[in-house]
């Protein structure tokens, strides 16, 4: 089944249930937003490779909505594989720097 994540930012964006029912479909399996950032390799291509598929083929406000979808998930699983390649996990990314440690920093940097 496709991911809460996913599902959320699809009907977010207003993605008709159509369209979120044929990415989760087999063959698609469209279940994560890794899977969906990585669905297509360009916004332009949203249009026939996702919404010509299904019901809404002929919705031009579907595809803007799709492309707006594709569009965040493609920056946030960017912003992913950077933290990534930086040694950065998602946990230590959102937490707040310790006390003392960002006392020290503070001063490490000031004195420039």
């Amino acid at each position: 089944p496709m991911q809460d994540e996913l599902r959320q930012h699809l009907s977010k964006n207003e993605v008709h249930a159509d369209i979120i029912k044929w990415l989760e479909a087999s063959p698609q399996d469209c279940l994560s937003m890794k899977n969906f950032a990585n669905f297509v390799d360009a916004a332009t291509q949203v249009g026939t490779a996702v919404v010509a598929q299904t019901s809404q083929n002929n919705s031009m406000g579907q595809i803007s909505r799709v492309k707006q979808a594709w569009k965040e998930a493609f920056g946030i699983n960017e912003a992913h594989i950077k933290r990534t390649a930086e040694g950065i996990s998602e946990d230590t990314f959102e937490k707040p720097l310790d006390p003392e440690l960002r006392k020290s920093r503070y001063r490490t940097f000031s004195s420039c």
